[in-house]
């Protein structure tokens, strides 16, 4: 019957029940997972969850926008994610001093939930599987819909050097503690700047925030709260607030200043 068939797929569910961005396209596409990363050594390490294989490298031209889409069926609510980029190493670092802050979101992050108690495994917004066996819910189209998986057009700051680099994406979700995302894509700048004045724009750029490492980052997020929303730290200049944060949800992490975007 389609109510187990339904019952059966999240019984999966429960094994890749959470978020991927799979926009850019990111490392080991087919392998790339939706679990929460872990410390160095872990399963899926920080960062990237230890992926480097690269499938396919997206171009992104710098002073211009580029579409992020995700995959999955348990946004958690939403929350609040930030979107930066590792110019160092082949093809990245592990220096979390090296991952600069290009774009965050307060809120709303991949999604708006008020429908369900915060994700969309239920029939009405689940929609199947992908190629890869991941679960996925509807999606948006846009990044204002509600109880849909969002895209986001981000900006590409002007300033960025041409050249290979990777793109991250990094994720505090709404309803847990303790968990920290990220997802990497290999990606090319064209349109940018010249490699001196470009590491220079870039070495000005705040670092990703990291928390929920348990051995490796420093503090851990709360879902406490009216809202659970994370007001990232040091966000940098450009991002955007869809939903006011709360400071309750900073855990023992800094709690932030109202962003400045």
């Amino acid at each position: 019957t389609l109510s187990a068939v339904f019952t059966a797929v999240l019984v999966g569910t429960t094994a890749h029940g959470h978020m991927m961005m799979n926009l850019p396209v990111p490392f080991n596409p087919e392998k790339a997972s939706t679990f929460p990363i872990e410390a160095p050594g872990g399963r899926f390490p920080y960062p990237c969850q230890g992926m480097t294989e690269v499938a396919y490298r997206t171009s992104v031209i710098a002073g211009q926008t580029t579409l992020v889409n995700f995959t999955g069926a348990a946004p958690h609510g939403g929350g609040s994610c930030q979107f930066g980029v590792n110019y160092q190493g082949e093809p990245y670092t592990d220096n979390p001093d090296d991952w600069k802050t290009i774009y965050t979101v307060i809120g709303g992050c991949p999604a708006e939930i008020t429908a369900t108690p915060g994700n969309l495994e239920d029939p009405e917004h689940f929609r199947g599987l992908d190629s890869d066996g991941r679960p996925d819910a509807v999606h948006c189209g846009d990044d204002k819909g509600l109880n849909c998986i969002r895209q986001f057009n981000i900006p590409i700051p002007a300033g960025l050097p041409n050249g290979d680099a990777t793109f991250a994406w990094v994720w505090y979700n709404k309803i847990t503690a303790d968990e920290l995302y990220m997802i990497c894509a290999p990606i090319t700048v064209t349109g940018g700047s010249e490699l001196e004045e470009g590491a220079s724009f870039v070495g000005e750029l705040p670092s990703m925030f990291l928390a929920n490492i348990p051995g490796f980052a420093n503090c851990t997020t709360s879902m406490t709260g009216e809202h659970g929303v994370f007001n990232i730290p040091n966000p940098g200049k450009y991002g955007i607030q869809l939903i006011e944060p709360d400071p309750a949800a900073a855990g023992n992490c800094p709690v932030a200043p109202p962003a400045e975007f």
